[in-house]
């Protein structure tokens, strides 16, 4: 099935001629016409896991899926940095009340090694100045001794990793694009474009079959008014916004430790932009300049850098 995808990408995408796909693949010219132009994708048969590391716990995401997403951000850091499997188990039995055994952690992160090792062998995609990517996120916290959750939408333009966010309660149409527009407001400037995952709240179909990705009326009337160009995600290819995705979860995992204390939706926002601000002032993870620094080259290839952004 990933060969299949590959070849309707270099087909679709990249505007290969089947001559130069069967090259490429090593497959006989037919099967590259049958599978670069055709219609109907085979059905892949998935095998249902089973065990406690497919089991989902507090947030909604299985055990597994959050080791996946700790070894992915990790995946990012040097190797010096990178939690080790004790701290793993440990974040899972006080961040989402594991039941399980260390012995079980270490296991699950063995069997699916490979596969992680695979996921992170994506060529790394440039990312010039000026352009940023949104997704939301999942929180807990407190209110007047009540868990609550809570949305994140996050913002990150790659070539500096610099974040905003919004803190809304859903992630509906109103709310996605008040939030957009809040974290505007905050960054004084606009990005060029901004890649966004296939949500609901700016999508009415995504890419597939030879057909382009349709935006919600809303989405588009936003963007025109602001002037960027949203993009959208392939399906299943998550690592186009990898930083966003990498950045949920080191907010998460930095800033979310211990529930903070939730009063409103604007001062929760304030405070989570201030540490992100304070967070800034450290080393990119790649270059030896500060994100604060990258942050600022970033700003001068926006749009309208420095002013204050208008109502909508």
């Amino acid at each position: 099935m990933n060969q299949i995808n590959h070849i309707k990408k270099m087909r679709n995408e990249e505007d290969y001629s089947l001559n130069k796909i069967a090259k490429v693949t090593g497959y006989d010219w037919s099967t590259v016409k049958k599978y670069a132009d055709g219609n109907v994708l085979p059905k892949e048969k998935k095998s249902v896991k089973r065990g406690m590391m497919y089991t989902k716990g507090v947030g909604g995401q299985t055990y597994g899926e959050i080791v996946d997403a700790l070894l992915f951000e990790d995946s990012k850091e040097k190797k010096k940095d990178r939690r080790q499997k004790k701290a793993i188990h440990k974040i899972l039995m006080e961040d989402y009340d594991f039941p399980g055994s260390y012995r079980l952690v270490c296991q699950y992160i063995a069997d699916t090694h490979e596969e992680i090792q695979h996921n992170n062998a994506h060529e790394r995609l440039e990312h010039p100045p000026g352009e940023a990517q949104l997704d939301f996120g999942n929180y807990r916290v407190c209110e007047g001794g009540e868990l609550k959750d809570i949305k994140l939408l996050v913002l990150v333009p790659p070539y500096s990793n610099r974040s905003y966010v919004a803190a809304l309660p859903r992630e509906n149409k109103e709310c996605f694009l008040e939030g957009l527009k809040r974290i505007f407001e905050r960054m004084s400037v606009v990005p060029r474009t901004l890649r966004i995952d296939n949500l609901a709240a700016g999508v009415v179909r995504s890419r597939g079959r030879g057909e382009e990705t349709v935006f919600t009326d809303e989405l588009m009337s936003f963007a025109t008014h602001y002037g960027f160009t949203p993009v959208a995600c392939n399906p299943y290819s998550g690592h186009e916004k990898g930083s966003v995705e990498n950045k949920v979860g080191y907010i998460r995992y930095n800033f979310f430790d211990r529930l903070p204390e939730f009063e409103s939706y604007l001062s929760f926002e304030d405070w989570i932009n201030n540490e992100l601000d304070e967070d800034s002032h450290r080393r990119h993870y790649q270059e030896h300049l500060l994100i604060s620094e990258l942050w600022e080259e970033d700003r001068m290839h926006a749009f309208g850098a420095g002013y204050s952004v208008s109502n909508f």
